[in-house]
């Protein structure tokens, strides 16, 4: 007999006392345990059908339970790809990179994920100017572990940081500066939604460079920047700009040995809620992921007319085989056969040349014959795939019977890069009209007519449906079920280190000694998930709100708001900024969320951009019937006066008071986010008990406090009162330290 699992290994007996043990908790006032008891046997009742449940659940099957999972709205986690920024170097001269570009890492492949443009220039000098002095932090780009302050410390107005090349760049041709923050602080991050959220910068840069302006004429210009990740040095990415006129050489400060071509940014608008610290600055450095791509597919509006052209610019394109589809009246898709330039063909023959530019790393086909169907509608796809890949890329011919299923001659299949065709011979003619059909993670909503199929990671197969739910190939002579586009890779081992990526498995022709390496480890790679797994990681989602109800969910959701760092969030339900006598007065359908970003600041500021980028998460989730307001917390100045009296012997003097009372009121903890609860007020009695508790203090002698800060006040007791959405720090503070043999 199979060993069967234990959902829960606990026993009737187990249950039944592990219950009668909670009635003192729950019900002290129950105090009969004995059997006789109704209570006792409705328990001892519901133990058997809670031992009996367990027992029944035991037998469900791998199978049943991925069902579970579907119904709870959850799909197991395929292979995740890791991604790295790989730089290149040894380039003697300008060429384009293409997308695609394959690096590796012994037997890890990485492939960049977008063109580049290679250049000779180097980085030889940076230098900072901040409150009007310069700083040399050259050394600081070039080793590990190390970062410098892109504009100071303090990040003024105008303070900039300016990057000293051995080579101009370009002239009017784009370039990719990648920068690298520092990002190691107590409170992470939370990742950015690509392509889904808009982060509205907290400080605001501006790009130059020392270039002509007229004859014999050199001056700071604007560079033209078409792209910026790092959203005004917010975070790392890549600045994508363009030097519009030829850059001039010359000498700066701390860097007058040699005349050098100088890039500059200088900072606009102030407001960072945490100084940008840059670990590094480089050229010649993109993005690449852990991945092989062995086929793809890239789909384009045609007219209709002879003369369409379409161009490609990746790697595979380059060095691989490129076919053209065409989509039929029908809709279907039929290879297109390829013809040298000029050569004639049949009147109304569907046909095509390709042409290559080194230069550009383009490819550029033009369709010779007219494009069937509808123009306009993605009716043309051009197909890029390794040359090893056209013999296996036919899986086999179906049969027509129900279930068919054909073995796929690969691992670690990335399901968003896979698509699947079936042909069907032309009736009345020759050839084979492709159709596409949509991989589904089962049949259970597929009709007889859906052209649908599934892709079973653990076999390794393609599986069609029956007929009812989903159709099934027809009866073919010759290999019909194609892969059309595929991408394999991702796991755990695609994690390297930094340094473990130094070769490039395709070396361009126009610089063959280039080498390529990783200055940080690869991130992100996962093995497919299991089924544990993904019930724990439900378990946690369904804790997350995805509607914004409570004043928990106002503030979780606000914690994780894109792009940002927030340490702390407040919701005020019923509140708006400016409202006297709350709680007991409400302000209908209002909610005030009040937010501290992490800073290293005793009292961290919040920009603009920060409060706005919060209020528009916020509004995603909000219900259409409430205001939502985001506001930044109010920062209540506190002063305190006090005489101590302390031991004879006692080393206490007044910094260590005003030491232990500047930990006590911190709006901020920086080492958990935590810190002082909003609102509430400072009383006498907190700041008695922390100067008593200190070592060597007899008692208090005398003791006041005074706030400086909009909405606080104090009462007759003493005690400082404080705005709904006000944060205590400590100002000044006068502490007069009296030992007991002096009084």
């Amino acid at each position: 007999m199979l060993p069967l699992p234990n959902l829960d290994d606990r026993n009737f007996r187990q249950i039944a006392e592990e219950s009668i043990r909670a009635i003192h908790k729950l019900f002290p006032e129950w105090t009969d345990e004995n059997f006789h008891d109704p209570g006792i046997t409705l328990i001892e009742l519901f133990a058997w059908l809670t031992e009996m449940q367990a027992y029944y659940l035991d037998q469900i099957s791998h199978q049943n339970k991925l069902k579970f999972l579907k119904l709870l709205g959850v799909d197991m986690r395929q292979a995740v790809p890791s991604r790295a920024e790989v730089s290149f170097s040894g380039v003697t001269r300008r060429f384009i990179l293409p997308k695609g570009t394959q690096v590796a890492a012994a037997d890890q492949v990485f492939e960049t994920v977008e063109p580049i443009l290679l250049i000779p220039s180097q980085i030889e000098k940076i230098i900072v100017l901040s409150e009007g002095r310069y700083q040399d932090v050259t050394s600081f780009n070039d080793s590990r572990g190390l970062s410098f302050f892109a504009f100071g410390r303090e990040a003024r107005r105008h303070d900039r940081f300016y990057l000293g090349l051995n080579q101009p760049l370009p002239l009017g041709q784009e370039v990719a500066l990648s920068v690298s923050l520092f990002d190691d602080y107590p409170v992470p991050r939370t990742p950015l939604e690509t392509g889904s959220f808009d982060l509205v910068p907290s400080a605001q840069v501006s790009w130059y460079y020392y270039g002509e302006t007229g004859i014999d004429g050199a001056d700071w210009r604007p560079m033209e920047v078409s792209r910026d990740d790092t959203l005004d040095l917010s975070q790392s990415g890549q600045v994508l700009m363009t030097a519009p006129t030829a850059m001039k050489p010359s000498k700066m400060p701390l860097a007058a040995d040699l005349a050098r071509y100088w890039v500059c940014c200088q900072l606009e608008r102030p407001g960072y809620e945490v100084v940008p610290r840059i670990e590094r600055a480089a050229f010649n450095t993109v993005g690449a992921v852990n991945r092989q791509t062995m086929s793809q597919v890239y789909e384009f509006d045609g007219s209709g007319e002879p003369g369409t052209e379409i161009v490609l610019s990746d790697h595979l394109s380059n060095s691989g085989v490129v076919e053209v589809q065409l989509r039929d009246r029908d809709g279907g898709w039929r290879f297109c056969p390829e013809v040298k330039e000029g050569s004639e063909g049949r009147p109304g023959e569907n046909r095509y040349t390709r042409s290559f530019n080194p230069d550009t790393k383009e490819i550029v086909i033009r369709l010779e014959g007219p494009v069937p169907g509808t123009g306009g509608e993605a009716n043309v796809r051009a197909v890029s795939y390794r040359p090893e890949f056209r013999e296996r890329r036919l899986l086999g011919r179906s049969n027509g019977l129900p279930h068919q299923s054909f073995p796929i001659p690969w691992s670690r299949i990335q399901k968003a890069g896979f698509r699947l065709q079936v042909g069907n011979r032309v009736k009345g003619g020759s050839g084979y009209s492709w159709q596409d059909w949509t991989m589904v993670p089962d049949f259970d909503t597929s009709g007889p007519e859906d052209r649908h199929y599934r892709l079973d990671e653990e076999t390794g197969e393609i599986v069609f449906g029956d007929n009812e739910h989903g159709m099934a190939p027809g009866m073919s002579e010759h290999d019909n079920v194609l892969i059309l586009a595929l991408q394999v890779g991702g796991s755990e081992r695609g994690n390297v280190r930094e340094g473990e990526i130094n070769e490039v498995l395709t070396l361009p022709a126009e610089n063959p000694g280039i080498q390529v390496t990783n200055a940080y480890p690869s991130r992100g790679g996962m093995d497919p998930e299991g089924f544990e797994h993904a019930l724990r990681r439900f378990r946690q989602e369904l804790k997350r709100p995805t509607r914004a109800v409570t004043s928990e969910d106002y503030e979780r959701i606000a914690m994780e708001t894109p792009g940002l760092r927030v340490a702390r969030a407040k919701a005020l339900p019923l509140y708006t900024k400016g409202m006297s006598d709350y709680p007991r007065r409400h302000a209908p359908a209002q909610v005030t969320v009040v937010v501290v970003p992490f800073s290293e600041s005793v009292k961290p500021a919040t920009s603009p951009g920060f409060l706005e980028t919060v209020r528009r998460h916020l509004d995603r989730y909000r219900l259409i019937t409430t205001r939502v307001q985001v506001i930044p917390a109010e920062y209540i100045r506190i002063t305190v006066y006090a005489v101590v009296v302390v031991n004879p012997d006692s080393q206490m003097d007044s910094r260590k008071v005003t030491s232990g009372l500047d930990r006590y009121l911190q709006p901020l903890d920086k080492s958990d986010g935590g810190g002082w609860p909003f609102g509430r007020s400072v009383y006498k009695g907190d700041i008695y008990g922390v100067i008593t508790r200190m070592e060597g203090v007899v008692y208090i002698q005398d003791l006041q406090l005074n706030a400086e800060g909009p909405g606080v006040f104090k009462d007759a007791n003493g005690d400082i009162g404080l705005p709904p959405y006000g944060l205590p720090y400590l100002g000044d503070c006068e502490i007069r330290v009296i030992k007991t043999t002096d009084l």
